[in-house]
Order: C-alpha cells, then sequence, then structure tokens
C-alpha cells in the first residue's frame, strides 16, 4: 500500500492541531512554582519557629506551593511583633514592597528573585483565612490562650520564574 499526501486534508488536520494547542498548553506543559529551601532557611531564622506548613493552588496549569511559617519573634505586644520581623528580615536584605500596618506587610529579597514574602499579624490571619486547628494548637496553650503575642504568620511564594 502506497501512503497518499493529501493536501486539503493534511491542511485542515494541520489547522486543528494548531487550533487545540493553546488550549491545552497547560495540562501539555504544568509547572510548578516554589521557593528555595535557603530562602525558607533566612526567613525561619528570624524567631522560634512554632509550626510550618505548605499550601498549594493551581491555576492554569500553573501550581504556586505558598511556604507558611508561623514564628514567635519574642515581642511583648501584636503590633510590635510584626515591626520586628519586618525589621529582622530587613537586615537580612528583604525590602518592603506593600503595607497595612498593623495587619501585614509585604516584602520582596533583594538576593532572590521573583519572591513575595507577607508577613501577617496572628489577630489579621485569623480573621481573613482563619486559624485551622494546627495553627490553634502551635500558637495556643493547653487552656486555649495564646501563649505569645509575638506570633507572626509569614507566607513565601513564588511569582515566576
Amino acid at each position: 500500500m502506497k501512503w497518499e499526501i493529501h493536501p486539503i486534508r493534511s491542511t485542515v488536520v494541520l489547522l486543528f492541531v494548531l487550533l487545540l494547542l493553546p488550549g491545552c498548553r497547560s495540562e501539555l506543559f504544568p509547572k510548578t512554582l516554589r521557593v528555595g529551601p535557603g530562602i525558607v532557611q533566612e526567613v525561619r531564622s528570624i524567631g522560634k519557629v512554632l509550626l510550618e506548613k505548605t499550601d498549594e493552588d493551581t491555576w492554569d496549569g500553573i501550581t504556586t506551593v505558598t511556604e507558611i511559617l508561623v514564628i514567635d519573634v519574642g515581642s511583648l505586644r501584636a503590633r510590635e511583633a510584626l515591626e520586628k520581623a519586618g525589621n529582622l528580615l530587613r537586615e537580612r536584605g528583604w525590602v518592603i514592597s506593600a503595607q497595612r500596618l498593623p495587619d501585614w506587610v509585604q516584602m520582596e529579597s533583594g538576593e532572590w528573585e521573583n519572591v513575595l514574602l507577607s508577613i501577617e499579624g496572628l489577630e489579621f490571619y485569623d480573621s481573613t483565612e482563619g486559624l485551622g486547628p494546627k495553627e490553634r494548637k502551635a500558637v495556643n496553650d493547653p487552656g486555649g490562650q495564646v501563649m505569645s503575642e509575638g506570633v507572626v504568620i509569614l507566607k513565601l511564594s513564588r511569582t515566576n520564574e
């Protein structure tokens, strides 16, 4: 049997494939964005890590992994904790890119590109995202009372590669 190339049929198939390919790009080439372990280690160093977890969000074939750390920076008041965490990170080369005190501060690294760090006060985090059972257990004493006002929530994510 001899194969014959039909120009019209070949053109129709080629057009069909070209029309389908853009719609399948995310499924054909999935991507995961995650911060490196060195970045997480640097952020851990600003205080006592009470809890560490990850959150994943997928959209259009891109999965963004957010590192979430619950850290006690040793402050006596919640507002001071946010400021202290920001100051400790500035000492490590982080720069404030946005803020709404006393609720949250967003920072970017001078060393690592495409990395965002959000620092949130415990009360603000609880009111917007809600403390889950693991977070509550990490920050509360056995009687259910917050052990320290110096607790902040830090969220690290990569924005692009």
